[in-house]
């Protein structure tokens, strides 16, 4: 029959031309018969790579035009003529990958065709034509595989077959893929495994089937080009369902790091200001808002530099979540008086009153205010807000700049609720009353530097806030300076030089230089009984 066919399609001297328009007709109706005719009369006229076979617009072998078209008779064809099944085209596509994207392709037909979307009876019939197809590739990509196929093969941009079968519409050519060992974590040129695209476009059956398959899943840690893991990606997007396949399979998605995942999820999502993914985790239970990370810093701690302190505040945060320390000692108070805005600071007493009361009652009824709890430093929070313009201590990755007039109505905040600037006994221990000299406190000598050089810039709501912590109205720095002089020590037989500069005006520059010499202990007394009858204390 082939001979007869070739005999009625060919001239007697046939020319290149009229094989080549044989070959392409008997390919066009699978008759593998005449194209075998055709191959052993002309061998040197038709290659399996021949350009009159292919798809030129993709620069395609002749097994990426049969596999474009599922014609599996030809494709067994060419494949036991020897052609390889990995041949590439002008874009590094293999015939595996060509026939899930003929899938795809047909896919998006199904929805859009000619620009109008289709009528709903009509999709019913589509995905008929769909699930055809579906098994036709199947076959297609069995065929291929029998043939050793490489599915890890990757195209010019990286992606490999997997890449091209991540949505929802190609579930069983995914799993084929995976049974069959395909690299679920390969990265394609910017990054991207195929995880990322099943996130990207909120495909849940095949995300589903990544995570799950084999012994460990797909990784949700593999970083792209951009530093976006595909679990950082669904945090961006905020995908509840997605969240939701990861929380089911905590297993595979958990680390030696991260075993407690869903804490580790809620702690991300503040940090990203994910409120959506926040409230799924803790009112579905998955983790509570004591949860920490290695630092100790709770979900309150690290809501603070985010503001999403209100978020946090909704969800009812307990007497323990709120005095929760970090393993540097630091409270929730002290984040929001170090790193926080005003709004933070007021948002975290309403929650503190709300649980404790009235924190000066609280604390003349014998409890502990908050605020005043020294940190592992021993510091309080109001020394901390006081004494903090920029945010820049290890817990957060980035700086945080804080305006004066924002600094100011933090202290005046905590002011309101009983802050004190030191813990109880402070003083008392810090300075040694026996020996002959005595030095201001590291911690005293830090806030006078930060208050006289601003108050060198005629700062009145300073002033004003300073007045606040020490008791009463400022004096005149000259008179000031001109009672420390008489204090300290070291001074020797510069001291009429120091009175002299601090006459002409420079009681500021003079007192920044004070504040490092020690007092004499006997005069030190006197010299606060001096302060006392001014009314500054």
């Amino acid at each position: 029959m082939a001979a007869s066919v070739l005999e009625l399609a060919l001239p007697p001297l046939p020319k290149l031309s009229d094989v080549h328009a044989v070959w392409l007709t008997a390919s066009a109706r699978s008759d593998v018969a005449t194209m075998r005719e055709l191959l052993k009369r002309s061998p040197e006229w038709l290659d399996l790579h021949w350009g009159g076979f292919c798809l030129s617009t993709l620069g395609a072998s002749a097994l990426h035009t049969a596999t474009w078209k599922v014609d599996s008779v030809v494709m067994e064809f060419l494949l036991e003529l020897g052609q390889h099944p990995d041949p590439r085209d002008d874009n590094g596509l293999t015939p595996m990958m060509v026939t899930i994207l003929r899938l795809s392709i047909m896919t998006t037909r199904c929805v859009f065709r000619g620009g109008q979307a289709v009528r709903r009876n009509l999709i019913v019939d589509c995905r008929e034509e769909e699930n055809k197809q579906q098994k036709k590739v199947i076959m297609a990509m069995k065929l291929l595989l029998r043939f050793d196929a490489n599915v890890n093969a990757q195209s010019q941009d990286g992606k490999t077959a997997l890449h091209c079968a991540t949505s929802d519409g190609s579930y069983e050519i995914a799993k084929l893929l995976l049974d069959t060992g395909v690299n679920a974590d390969t990265q394609d040129k910017n990054g991207k495994t195929p995880l990322h695209y099943c996130i990207e476009e909120a495909e849940l059956v095949v995300t589903d089937l990544i995570l799950s398959h084999g012994s460990h899943g797909a990784s949700i840690d593999v970083p792209d080009t951009d530093g976006i893991t595909p679990i950082r990606l669904m945090l961006r997007r905020a995908n509840l369902n997605i969240l939701q396949l990861l929380l089911n399979h905590h297993q595979w998605v958990a680390t030696s790091q991260r075993q407690d995942f869903a804490g580790w999820v809620l702690l991300q999502a503040v940090d990203v200001q994910a409120e959506s993914i926040v409230r799924f985790v803790v009112d579905n239970g998955y983790a509570p808002l004591m949860v920490c990370n290695e630092k100790g810093e709770t979900a309150m701690h690290r809501a603070i530099l985010p503001a999403v302190m209100e978020l946090i505040s909704d969800l009812g945060p307990n007497g323990d979540t709120l005095i929760a320390t970090t393993t540097q000692g630091a409270t929730s108070a002290h984040y929001a008086s170090a790193y926080g805005s005003a709004r933070e600071v007021e948002t975290l007493l309403l929650c503190l009153t709300r649980v404790f009361g009235d924190l000066e009652e609280f604390e003349q009824l014998g409890g502990t205010n908050p605020l005043n709890v020294p940190n592992g430093s021993d510091v309080t929070s109001l020394y901390i807000a006081s004494t903090t313009l920029s945010s820049t201590e290890s817990g957060f990755e980035c700086s945080n700049t804080i305006s004066l007039q924002d600094r100011n109505e933090k202290v005046r905040l905590l002011l309101d609720h009983g802050g004190r600037l030191f813990p109880d006994g402070f003083l008392a221990q810090s300075m040694n009353l026996d020996s002959y000299r005595l030095m201001l406190p590291a911690q005293v000598r830090r806030f006078l530097k930060i208050w006289l050089t601003e108050e060198g810039s005629c700062n009145e709501d300073l002033n004003e806030v300073v007045s606040d912590l020490i008791g009463g109205d400022i004096p005149a720095l000259k008179d000031l300076c001109t009672q420390w002089i008489a204090c300290v020590t070291c001074l020797g037989p510069s001291r009429t030089v120091v009175v002299v500069v601090t006459g002409a005006g420079y009681a500021h520059e003079t007192l920044l230089l004070l504040l490092d010499l020690p007092f004499r202990r006997r005069e030190f007394s006197t010299f606060l009984a001096g302060l006392q009858r001014e009314d500054v204390l």
